[in-house]
């Protein structure tokens, strides 16, 4: 169980107290709302389930060996999808944050980079509501960095590579859905021949 508190400014900084078992409780919050509300803090206390640790291990067991060799310039990169018109996270940017999820609390020492622009008329981008779904996830809102401008998979991969370079990064494990990984791949070999990819690929669209 995972305790989330949400603080939100507009209810003159009201606490409002979740208890949740991440990621099923967390995927059907009402993010944008709270996002459109004004959130000030997301506490969290970390820690992972013995299940969401084996399950984790033994689909994802390339990812965790070499995240592990070297936290410090081994990041893990969920790449973004079109927010729902309402605001809502959709389906498959859902399933990409359950499983970023699962590997960041195994993973605490290595950080988050959440890729997604303002691809929708709305008050948040992408990436905006990714950092608030991996926190009421379980992650450590510390270890995430927002990619904040991309509107394509090449944008992604442009300024994230561009992120991963400033900070003197190895390379990272990057998350995304099944169909759309080998295209993902293609965009940031392309963009940066220096790093390691590690792919992680979400079952579904």
């Amino acid at each position: 169980m995972h305790k989330l508190r949400t603080t939100i400014a507009a209810a003159g900084l009201a606490v409002l107290p979740l208890l949740a078992a991440a990621p099923a409780h967390a995927a059907s919050l009402n993010i944008p709302g709270l996002i459109n509300q004004g959130i000030d803090t997301l506490e969290y206390t970390a820690g992972s389930g013995v299940s969401d640790t084996v399950a984790s291990l033994g689909q994802y067991a390339a990812a965790h060996a070499y995240l592990t060799g070297d936290p410090a310039s081994r990041y893990i990169v969920v790449l973004g999808a079109r927010l729902d018109a309402d605001g809502l996270l959709p389906g498959v940017l859902n399933a990409r944050l359950d499983t970023a999820a699962a590997i960041a609390r195994l993973h605490p020492m290595n950080k988050v980079i959440v890729a997604g622009g303002p691809t929708q008329p709305l008050p948040y981008s992408e990436s905006q509501a990714m950092f608030a779904g991996l926190v009421l996830r379980g992650v450590n809102p510390a270890s995430i960095i927002l990619e904040n401008a991309s509107y394509s998979t090449v944008d992604n991969a442009r300024n994230t590579t561009g992120i991963l370079s400033a900070n003197g990064a190895d390379g990272a494990v990057l998350v995304t859905s099944a169909s759309h990984i080998d295209r993902a791949l293609g965009a940031f070999r392309s963009a940066s021949g220096q790093f390691r990819y590690t792919p992680v690929a979400v079952p579904g669209w």
